[in-house]
């Protein structure tokens, strides 16, 4: 192909401007090479070209000259400066008067104001020449959240140029001998596919000339790039496909070949790529401040990425970044940046010969890790530059090496607008004593601050007086998608705004006026459940359930997931094999920005071996030594299991051996509580049968605790019968006689009600509970008091229907307050939605704090809205239970459980749930849901109060209810106080609750305290909320 000899090739991340202001080397961006042809604004003469075209013409004459040909451009032979750059581009012969003239520390002071004032410029920037640092500073905010301001010591995700330390590590292994740029990639990757491998050199992947597909050109790279990913395995799944063109005869800017080679770099050292790279790299070169970024809570002033929208900015999409590896994934700072740079200029990185490898330029001219050209700034004043530009999920970064002026320019900044790039091009003009070219402020930010301001009118003056191609941003489309966003990010008054003018702009629309009437109504706040996509780590694994769980006793919540690969058997469904998986443990270090950060602590807790199918959990202490113990259900003819926490060891023990029965069980559920009324917890499981759920034989199965955690079977208390497809055993008082019952709930049509009688033996009861309509898949009942009236209310989920039909979800009114008998009134009508989602998991709240409980769903069926929010009017009726439109951020998931808690300290309870099952999913993430409403400010509520004399004191047992109810967990602090005659004086005192599960609390007054007639009134009992609301009966 012929090619231009006038055109030079610039680095996108040079351009003046754009028609889309992206840089093009960042990962979000990589689908393109980080070039095009230089235009006459560009370049100041006259100059064509297009993609594929327009090459500088470069013969190489020795080992310290190159000669290059352009046709206004004498050619000039000089040797270069520095030993090692002998090899790197046109040589250029800069003028006296530039390079005489030093910019002073004020000059690159106003470019940076400039810079954001009129763009909007966020981040830090380095300018240094020789030994001088010419400026060091940053501008805007780290951390919208918490007001930090960026600087020099701000951590930023340095996206694409991870890739010159990548080809910095893979030349240190040619120095070293362990590696030849010319063999093969199955050289060193033996496991690749050898019809490919075994024609890519590792020189090919080191200049993108592979030919391996891109991953980050792949359609399901969005939904790829939010998953923790095994490195091997991902890179044969995604970095391994048929070759584009034969190796070496194009230029394709490519990430997969940049993460083969981080993979070449752990099979050749026998280490992790960031261990290697520290070693080698970061260490010996003094750059502390640089590494790999998991995303920990624990790297301290990392600043957190925006993208711009309308003219403000909302968090950018979260990215897992074990994704982006070694082509995209490390963090430093500007400080450390130009150590690398220096480092680079005065040959301290590798050998000499690497380096004339790294800096030859290629196809493209670009060489190993880096772009390397003539950067033509000015007609009569072309600079050799080496640089690079990188872009990744809120964060745009650029590095300038001018090896003629021992320069280098570095700006990292955590906004993905474009703006790094283009700022750092002309802080590199300025360094080289030619002027800058700042475009002035774009007109359409200035539309965005007349919306915001409210001035409507304005901004319509100013989209009129636009260029038509710059109107686009500003059509029904585009300005209703903004709109969106801005809601989802929870920034309802900005969304407002923009929604208003767009009404005024296009006044016949339907969705504007409707989206804006929503987020501005009184009673629906919009966005109140709002994803933290970087929040839980962990594997990302079939999950069943979740569970709060205090594990370290800080008072922070942690996170248990029992997790299971299969549905009727193991293997089957979306579970990528059948072993058995560990459970998974989140331990809570705390909020950082108002967002808890969890630290996988699952090998360090959990016994080695632990591995099961686990269908849910408890959370109880079944030994009574203050901590939390563990009971799983497991299914598919497993042994339940039982661990116990020992505090000396921080860790669980494997109990089950030897303090459960012997039995082995399909259960999908377990229920704990004090059953026969001695003070210790108790457990039900719900066992579906031998084979499968869809069989008959399964019955519930009751274990009494003996007060030490050991268990024994109590089939002579508990009459159960075989119930198909059983899922839940909920404990819970169901008759108010403060005596705790049982309900066992599942896939078919009769729900199995136990009445205890005090003494802890059941009857069973068949009949009270409605059945569900012929054709359902009744999956579980929910319970609550949903009118306030102090009796325990249901929601039935999926009670008719089936796959062929609509799901149907029902409440069934308790009438026993009403009627002084236990009955239920099925009231088909009361969900405001006509719903077919096959719902999985149901729980409560009040979301908006008025006092009643809100329901809150969970879908299985992976559709957009995977979780709802229903508002309750506090009257159970028809269409009580209101869909509150859009609560939740819109995630195409597939949930199988939920739980509700306070886990930032913010008194407002945040949701997380489980994500398994759907076979739409190559793998499972679970989500956490950040609280924007309202604080928790209404206090517990203590339904009833008994006090008996049991001869060793007297037992008092109270039913608290707080405004949270999913499965029967409290985590509430009750205490009784007391004030009475003892051995003849007056005496007071208090002791703590115990929670007996199902809402019930028991506590003691100790012997020798006496209570008769009026002096029985004068015990109190307390109840204290997570926010601190305290209540008193």
């Amino acid at each position: 192909m012929a090619r231009e000899p006038h055109a030079l090739w610039i680095p996108a991340a040079c351009r003046l401007g754009g028609t889309d202001g992206r840089c093009g080397a960042g990962l979000e961006e990589h689908r393109d090479p980080p070039y095009h042809v230089a235009r006459p604004s560009d370049l100041g003469c006259q100059s064509r070209g297009h993609e594929g075209h327009g090459m500088t013409s470069i013969r190489f004459l020795s080992p310290s000259l190159i000669r290059c040909r352009r046709s206004h451009v004498p050619v000039q032979e000089t040797p270069m400066r520095f030993p090692f750059m002998l090899c790197l581009v046109l040589i250029a012969v800069l003028p006296t008067s530039a390079q005489e003239r030093r910019p002073s520390a004020e000059t690159f002071a106003a470019l940076v104001d400039r810079a954001a004032k009129d763009h909007g410029f966020s981040g830090a920037v380095i300018v240094a020449k020789g030994k001088d640092i010419l400026y060091r500073g940053g501008v805007g905010l780290a951390d919208g959240e918490w007001r930090g301001r960026n600087g020099p010591q701000t951590k930023f995700r340095l996206a694409s140029l991870t890739k010159a330390f990548t080809a910095a590590m893979i030349m240190k292994l040619v120095d070293a001998g362990a590696v030849e740029l010319d063999a093969p990639l199955t050289r060193y990757l033996d496991w690749y596919r050898r019809d490919t491998g075994d024609r890519v050199t590792i020189r090919n992947l080191l200049n993108h000339t592979s030919g391996i597909p891109s991953f980050t050109a792949q359609p399901s790279y969005e939904s790829l790039k939010r998953r923790r990913i095994d490195v091997r395995k991902f890179a044969q799944a995604h970095c391994s496909g048929d070759l584009e063109f034969e190796p070496g005869s194009r230029f394709k800017y490519d990430n997969s070949g940049y993460f083969l080679l981080g993979v070449v770099i752990e099979e050749v050292t026998g280490k992790l790529y960031e261990v290697a790279l520290d070693e080698a790299l970061f260490s010996p070169l003094g750059m502390f401040s640089t590494g790999y970024d998991h995303g920990r809570a624990d790297i301290p002033r990392r600043a957190k990425g925006y993208v711009p929208v309308a003219g403000t900015r909302v968090g950018a999409d979260f990215i897992d970044m074990s994704v982006p590896f070694a082509a995209g994934a490390l963090y430093s700072t500007v400080d450390d940046m130009l150590r690398w740079g220096r480092a680079l200029l005065r040959g301290k990185v590798v050998s000499e010969a690497s380096a004339r490898e790294m800096f030859t330029p290629a196809l493209q001219s670009y060489g190993f890790g880096w772009a390397i050209d003539t950067h033509a700034v000015d007609r009569a004043t072309p600079v050799r530059t080496i640089h690079h530009a990188g872009g990744i999920d809120g964060f745009a970064t650029c590095i300038y090496l001018l090896p003629d002026l021992d320069a280098v320019v570095v700006v990292l900044s955590n906004v993905m607008d474009g703006m790094a790039p283009r700022f750092a091009r002309q802080l590199a003009r300025k360094v080289a004593g030619l002027e800058p070219r700042l475009p002035k402020r774009p007109m359409r930010e200035r539309v965005w601050t007349r919306v915001h301001r409210g001035d409507v009118e304005g901004a319509l003056r100013l989209v009129k007086d636009l260029p038509r191609r710059e109107r686009g941003g500003f059509g029904l489309a585009a300005v209703y998608s903004a709109a969106k966003v801005l809601v989802g990010a929870g920034q309802l008054d900005a969304a407002a705004a923009v929604l208003r003018f767009a009404e005024r702009r296009y006044p016949d629309s339907r969705n504007v006026p409707a989206l804006l009437r929503r987020i501005t109504k009184s009673g629906d706040r919009g966005i109140q459940f709002v994803e933290q996509m970087d929040v839980l780590p962990g594997p990302a694994v079939w999950s069943e359930a979740v569970h709060p769980i205090d594990i370290d006793g800080d008072g922070r919540l942690d996170l248990l997931f029992a997790n299971c690969n299969g549905w009727h058997r193991p293997g089957d469904m979306a579970a990528p094999n059948a072993k058995p998986l560990r459970p998974t443990l989140l331990m809570n270090e705390g909020s950082e920005n108002g967002v808890p950060r969890f630290k996988d602590v699952s090998a360090d807790v959990f016994p080695e071996d632990l591995a099961m199918h686990a269908k849910n959990a408890a959370v109880c202490d079944v030994n009574g030594d203050g901590h939390s113990d563990v009971v799983f259900a497991v299914a598919f003819g497993g042994r339940p299991r039982l661990l116990l926490w020992e505090e000396s060891k921080k860790r669980f023990v494997d109990a089950t051996a030897s303090h459960l029965p012997d039995v082995k069980l399909n259960a999908n559920g377990v229920g704990f509580g004090d059953l026969d009324d001695d003070g210790d917890l108790d457990l039900v499981f719900a066992d579906s049968g031998p084979k499968s759920d869809r069989e008959p034989g399964g019955r519930a199965r009751l274990f009494l605790n003996d007060g030490k955690g050991h268990f024994t079977e109590a089939a002579d208390r508990f009459p159960s019968e075989p119930k198909v497809g059983a899922q839940n055993a909920k404990i819970l008082d169901i008759d108010g006689d403060l005596d705790l019952d049982v309900v066992v709930d599942g896939k078919s049509r009769v729900t199995q009600l136990y009445i205890n009688d005090g003494k802890g033996r059941f009857e069973l009861d068949t009949k009270t509970i409605p059945m569900a309509d012929r054709g359902g898949q009744p999956y579980e009942i929910e319970w609550a008091d949903l009118d306030g009236d102090g009796d325990l209310d249901a929601v039935h989920m999926n009670w008719g229907g089936g796959r062929r039909q609509r799901y149907r979800n029902v409440v069934l009114k308790n009438l026993l307050v009403e009627s002084g008998r236990l009955a239920f009134e099925v009231v088909e009508d009361a969900l405001d939605l006509r719903n077919n989602e096959d719902e999985n998991e149901f729980a409560f709240l009040d979301a908006d704090d008025d006092g009643d409980l809100d329901l809150v769903t969970a879908t299985l069926l992976a559709t957009p809205g995977s979780e709802k929010l229903y508002l309750n009017s506090g009257t159970i009726g028809s269409g009580f239970l209101r869909l509150s439109k859009h609560a939740f951020s819109e995630l195409v998931d597939g949930t199988l459980d939920l739980c509700i808690a306070d886990f930032d300290g913010d008194g407002a309870r945040d949701v997380v749930t489980a994500q398994g099952e759907s076979d739409r999913f190559e793998s499972f993430h679970n989500r956490y849901y950040k609280n924007m409403g309202p604080r928790d400010t209404r206090p517990p509520r203590i339904i009833g109060l008994r006090v008996t004399n049991a001869g060793k004191g007297m037992i008092v047992k109270a039913m608290v209810r707080d405004d949270v109810a999913d499965d029967g967990e409290s985590r509430l602090k009750v205490w009784v106080t007391w004030s009475g005659e003892a051995a003849g004086f007056s005496g007071s005192g208090s002791n703590p609750m115990t929670y007996m599960g199902g809402g019930l609390y028991r506590g003691v007054v100790p012997p020798g305290v006496i209570l008769r007639g009026a002096d029985a009134s004068r015990v109190r009992v307390h109840a204290e909320d997570a926010a601190g609301n305290q209540s008193v009966r």
